[in-house]
């Protein structure tokens, strides 16, 4: 954050509700009418103003909770007031910088020597008040002060996730690493797993490794006593509260887990979409059973990683793997067409995806995509441009350009594509222009959904000027599986709508946090947004719907 937008000075306060503002014993700041205002005129819902009303104060916590997270800071609750301070109720209350107040030093004695660990307070006075009133009938919450100067710096929107405030770990996601737990594999490996599985970059999570061991240290203690790892109970209970959770499993002839896998219900959905192409990843094994690890691995149509599901087999023989492989089609109801499987202990190659490797290149490439640049000139470039998502064009682009270097001769089954250079040899080419049919003895299609510079060139030749519908998968477009058809798969209409929601805002999220000006243009646009939907009616059941599933969550 810039030193000019550090130091801003925001102080305006409501003259009917004048108070005093003590975050400690050494600080105070209190607000005058004559301090500056933000006049009605020139606010928006994206930042507090004098007078603005919420139903609870807890939506009014929310909002400013949002609004510092946009600015650099989080806060909390400091001051709760009731009137005329004895019995009547709660009436006014304040939220802070989290950087408020000064914490006294612990004296440390010889029998009981005290940690002074550095804190984090530094006596800001930024902050926002409330006031209950029923001004207008139903009791409702309005701001009657608010200051937005801090006296230190602010934080990217890069570095503001990492304070403990917006460091949260959902329940669905405690109960996968829980999961994980039981499984035996390292913090770091369930870091990774869930950054596959939830498409993120590394380190976009919206927790820590550090928090995950808290969580884990939390769980001890609830049950020290639990020593055996019943990962088979664990997923029978995922089961009951979610059915959309699938796992299969096997027992030994003295009824022991012999194999057992899982995957989740947005991982089954990804597979439905990314799932013609599959990596079998067996380069782990958990040190707790002595077991190999399986895990199911694509790719998305952003040339991201994406995580379909785990497994843990007994041993690492033929019939173990055999049934690994069988169990995909019992969880995910499909047939992949393009399988690889690759055993590492055998064949002594890594396939796990090395994310220090790619995070670069994927950065890289998101930068460049945004404005995406023709390089031939060619209607076909240009066509599918308009399609194909950045990272699918950007492949196929490779293969336009290459195909100018080569030459296309007529025989009498087709075409025979060679480069430039070459007198023999050279690539088969069938075309049928009626039909819509294209194919290249080099089957490079077939294997990645990106038609080849041989077949780009017979169709350059033939005056084609867009490449056939067929050709353009929609593994590969922008948008993969229209939301119409995910809602019209859902059991509960409703509620699963919420769920997709959800998920789009947290991917929307992990998204506008990488840049100022994503977060700018994020910003403007769901307030724009949201003001639209405050205009529409509520409904009873949806209302029910909302508070069922947030029970759930």
């Amino acid at each position: 954050m810039s030193e000019e937008a550090g130091s801003m000075l925001v102080v305006y306060d409501d003259p009917s509700d004048q108070r005093s503002l003590s975050l400690d014993d050494a600080s105070s700041a209190e607000e005058s009418p004559d301090e500056t205002r933000l006049s009605l005129e020139t606010t928006n819902d994206a930042i507090p103003y004098i007078g603005q009303r919420f139903a609870t104060h807890d939506a009014a916590y929310e909002f400013y909770s949002e609004f510092a997270k946009r600015s650099g800071f989080s806060i909390r609750r400091h001051r709760t007031e009731g009137k005329d301070g004895v019995g009547k109720g709660l009436t006014r209350r304040y939220f802070v910088c989290h950087r408020a107040g000064n914490t006294p030093v612990k004296t440390s004695t010889e029998s009981k020597p005290q940690r002074n660990r550095k804190s984090s307070r530094c006596g800001c006075q930024a902050y926002m008040r409330i006031s209950k009133t029923t001004e207008f009938g139903a009791p409702e919450w309005r701001v009657t002060g608010f200051a937005n100067h801090h006296n230190h710096e602010l934080l990217e929107p890069n570095q503001v996730r990492f304070l403990p405030a917006y460091r949260t770990i959902s329940d669905a996601d405690k109960n996968r690493i829980l999961m994980f737990a039981k499984t035996g594999i390292s913090v770091h490996q369930m870091m990774r797993l869930m950054e596959l599985e939830k498409c993120v970059e590394p380190g976009y999570l919206p927790f820590t490794e550090k928090d995950v061991r808290n969580l884990l240290q939390s769980f001890r203690k609830l049950d020290p006593e639990e020593e055996s790892l019943d990962l088979l109970r664990m997923c029978r209970n995922i089961k009951e509260k979610d059915p959309n959770f699938k796992f299969e499993y096997t027992l030994d002839t003295n009824n022991r887990l012999e194999n057992i896998a899982w995957s989740y219900a947005s991982s089954i959905q990804l597979y439905d979409i990314f799932g013609d192409a599959v990596v079998f990843d067996t380069t782990h094994r958990l040190t707790a059973f002595d077991m190999p690890l399986g895990i199911w691995v694509g790719i998305n149509n952003y040339g991201m990683p994406c995580f379909f599901g785990c497994t843990l087999l007994r041993d690492e023989t033929v019939r173990s793997f055999s049934w690994a492989l069988k169990v995909v089609s019992l969880i995910y109801i499909a047939d992949p067409s393009v399988f690889l499987l690759f055993l590492n202990h055998l064949l002594g190659v890594a396939v796990a995806v090395d994310f220090k490797d790619q995070t670069g290149e994927q950065q890289t490439m998101q930068q460049n995509l945004q404005n995406v640049c023709l390089k031939t000139g060619a209607p076909m470039e240009s066509h599918a441009a308009t399609i194909l998502t950045p990272f699918a064009f950007s492949k196929l682009q490779e293969q336009l350009v290459l195909a100018a270097h080569y030459a296309s001769f007529s025989i009498e089954d087709g075409f025979l594509v060679r480069h430039h250079t070459k007198a023999e040899g050279g690539r088969k080419v069938y075309w049928a222009p009626q039909e819509g049919i294209i194919s290249c003895s080099c089957h490079q299609f077939e294997f990645t959904g990106i038609l080849c510079r041989h077949s780009l060139r017979v169709l350059s030749t033939g005056n084609c000027f867009q490449i056939p519908d067929r050709y353009l998968p929609v593994r590969w477009r922008r948008i993969s599986m229209p939301s119409s058809k995910l809602l019209q798969s859902a059991p509960n209409d409703h509620a699963e709508r919420v769920k997709l929601l959800q998920n789009m805002v947290s991917s929307l999220m992990t998204e506008s946090a990488k840049s100022k000006e994503r977060l700018d243009i994020a910003t403007e646009q769901v307030s724009i947004l949201l003001s639209r939907i405050r205009e529409q009616p509520i409904s009873l059941q949806a209302g029910r719907d909302i508070s069922s599933i947030s029970r759930n969550l």
